[in-house]
């Protein structure tokens, strides 16, 4: 009697299943920068052991390709996915009683990355100015930021409206406030405030307005105020010059207009503005 349990018992102990997927592999679309999980459940006894393919290719567990299995699921996650991660995925499934797989394809749609947030930073900021009364001042800076912030000007902490006298320009990174006459009632504090999803950046510059040394004569009845308006035009272009690489260049343009036009640089379509490899200077004698 006892013979036959030992007997009975050793049948127990053989006694298995081959692996089956109860939830095999689907196929699964993602737009390329977001996260996919690709999961199947299965049986068997003993739990069978688990293998992830690619391509023919045996996945190894990483940090981009993270593998999580237990005695009746496993699943594969990628945290973020790029186009060259698509393809067949395969998973096999193991014990001494068989062998089994299944296989379903990873698309990743592509051009749709997401790209990581970055609060907005300025590259180049706008510095304290002094300028004569009647001429023209600008404030530069270059801001950076994702997604791309909105960008508002202040004066003394308040918003700075839209107003004939002054003029904000966007060109790509490049943000510049113009203003065509400076008067005293200018003079005060500025600042460029940069916002986006991820945080705020502010820049701030002091604008000093001096009076001229002589005062501009008001219009006489024998000149009308409209003859004193002309539009701008250029009397001496910039000139071709050749110079050895590393010397200093110098160009000058000559140009006429009343009021006294505002004039902005370019370099290849480029505007150019003022660092330590850029100086302009200006005068309101054209």
């Amino acid at each position: 009697g006892e013979d036959k349990h030992i007997v009975e018992d050793q049948i127990t102990l053989q006694r298995g299943e081959p692996p089956v997927f109860t939830k095999p592999l689907r196929p699964v679309r993602v737009p390329e920068g977001n996260s996919v999980t690709m999961e199947v459940h299965f049986t068997g006894i003993p739990p069978p052991v688990i293998t992830w393919y690619r391509d023919s290719f045996e996945i190894q567990p990483s940090r981009d390709f993270q593998i999580f299995t237990t005695e009746n699921s496993s699943s594969l996650h990628i945290p973020e996915v790029f186009a060259e991660d698509g393809g067949l995925f395969t998973v096999k499934a193991y014990n001494k009683f068989g062998l089994v797989q299944c296989k379903a394809k990873l698309n990743v749609e592509e051009g749709e990355i997401k790209e990581k947030e970055v609060p907005p930073e300025f590259r180049s900021l706008t510095r304290d100015t002094k300028a004569v009364q009647g001429e023209p001042v600008t404030f530069d800076c270059q801001i950076t930021g994702t997604p791309p912030p909105q960008v508002h000007w202040t004066k003394e902490g308040h918003p700075l409206p839209e107003s004939p006298r002054w003029k904000f320009i966007k060109e790509d990174s490049n943000y510049t406030l113009v203003i065509y006459e400076a008067q005293p009632l200018d003079a005060g504090v500025y600042a460029c405030v940069a916002i986006n999803t991820v945080g705020k950046a502010t820049c701030t510059a002091r604008l000093t307005v001096e009076r001229p040394e002589k005062d501009i004569p008001p219009p006489t009845t024998e000149q009308p105020v409209e003859s004193s308006i002309e539009p701008p035009y250029v009397v001496e272009e910039p000139q071709m010059v050749d110079v050895e690489e590393g010397e200093p260049v110098h160009f000058t343009c000559t140009i006429k207009g009343k009021p006294h036009p505002v004039v902005t640089w370019y370099r290849n379509n480029q505007l150019v503005k003022p660092s330590k490899y850029f100086r302009m200077d200006s005068s309101t004698e054209g």
